[in-house]
């Protein structure tokens, strides 16, 4: 086990054990409006083009076409109870497994995730290459309930994709797997239920009204989606996390009136709203010029109509809108410096830089239209790969691109 490892595997073994207590403080977040609506629409039909053809050649070894096989998962209903708590136990030993992958050691990484009641498994995708993916096995059901964690070894960018949310925010799971795969991402984090596929409490902030599960892995610690991203900004250097979220009717019609944008020629909104998920209030401290959140928007001022006609606009949260800041996300609180990212903010100061969690809530129509989503997609990708390449077109100055 390598030393960075073994820090690591003791850090996830200090994260809460998730025996079902009072939410702690109780405290509502102005920043959460209708986060959990009931279950949106399904989206317009989309044809897949290809038909999913798999052989195996032996464990651990696939060939397939990645998209297809990842827009094929099922994700299961509330309350259906798939998703269980991972022991500390499976958590640790995940961790360890994302680990080792991630830093070379193959071996080392089948052993940790066969503790982890895991496989590892070599993908191979004829048009893209080389992958491997953390999950279950495979089965007929095609159901992943702990989740699918997806790995791209040489990948160009150092972007983290994370979907946590893919059954209720429609179509952020194939948003996130071609974001992933057009953008040659290091890493996909693809929840594996419903975000209220178990009927517990979470015990991070949240109050009852937010109705925060244990499942939901952007509300609790004791996930496998959450040591996921632990273990990525432990492992990819300057790695930067885009979460990708759907807001519903009523909270896009609010952020709209907030960020001052009006409806296409078809009556719907076409908005996103993005932020480092830091809780300072219209401080000015964050988000700042220059910064991913802060450069998304000012790029999406420049965007051409979509192959549909329609203009995407963007609105930066703490500047145009005051709702949807992703305040209480646990992974943002990580990367953003909180030590206990259940109960607490990411400290802030002025002076920091805060810029490797992108919280990114997404209109209905922006995340279930091809061409809105491609379009949304495209404008993430160049938005990221600026950023990484220290382009001049980038519209402020930051000397680090760390988040302290």
């Amino acid at each position: 086990m390598s030393l960075l490892a073994a820090t690591l595997f003791a850090t996830v073994t200090m994260m809460p054990t998730g025996v079902p207590v009072p939410a702690h403080g109780g405290e509502i977040d102005p920043a959460v409006v209708d986060t959990c609506p009931i279950d949106e629409p399904p989206p317009p039909h989309e044809p897949m083009s290809l038909a999913a053809s798999v052989s195996r050649r032996g464990y651990g070894a696939e060939d397939d076409d990645l998209e297809l096989f990842l827009k094929d998962v099922h994700f299961g209903v509330e309350g259906d109870r798939q998703w269980t708590p991972p022991s500390s136990y499976e958590q640790e030993y995940f961790a360890l497994a994302l680990g080792e992958l991630l830093d070379g050691r193959l071996s080392a990484a089948v052993q940790a995730a066969r503790e982890a009641n895991l496989e590892l498994v070599e993908f191979r995708d004829a048009q893209r290459g080389l992958y491997y993916m953390l999950r279950e096995p495979r089965n007929a059901s095609r159901s992943y309930p702990r989740g699918i964690y997806v790995y791209r070894p040489g990948a160009s960018s150092s972007m983290v994709v994370e979907v946590p949310h893919p059954r209720t925010d429609t179509r952020t799971n194939w948003q996130g797997i071609e974001l992933f795969l057009d953008g040659d991402a290091s890493l996909l984090l693809l929840s594996g239920t419903h975000r209220r596929s178990d009927t517990t409490q979470s015990i991070c902030d949240g109050s009852s009204s937010n109705d925060y599960r244990r499942s939901d892995p952007a509300h609790a610690v004791e996930h496998l989606f959450h040591a996921a991203h632990v273990t990525a900004e432990a492992y990819i250097p300057g790695a930067l996390f885009i979460q990708l979220h759907g807001v519903g009717a009523s909270g896009t019609e609010l952020l709209a009136g907030q960020c001052g944008v009006e409806p296409e020629a078809d009556d719907n909104y076409y908005l996103f709203n993005v932020s480092d998920g830091l809780n300072v209030g219209n401080s000015g401290i964050s988000p700042v010029a220059g910064s991913p959140a802060y450069e998304l928007v000012e790029r999406a001022r420049t965007m051409l109509p979509t192959a549909n006609g329609n203009l995407i606009s963007g609105c930066l949260y703490n500047r145009d809108t005051e709702n949807y800041g992703g305040t209480l996300n646990t992974q943002g609180r990580v990367t953003n410096g909180s030590d206990d990212a259940c109960h607490e903010h990411a400290p802030v100061s002025e002076g920091s830089s805060y810029e490797n969690f992108l919280h990114i809530e997404q209109s209905y129509e922006v995340r279930t239209n091809a061409a809105e989503r491609a379009a949304m997609n495209q404008l993430i990708i160049e938005t990221v790969a600026a950023y990484e390449g220290g382009s001049a077109a980038w519209l402020g100055s930051t000397e680090s691109h760390g988040h302290r």
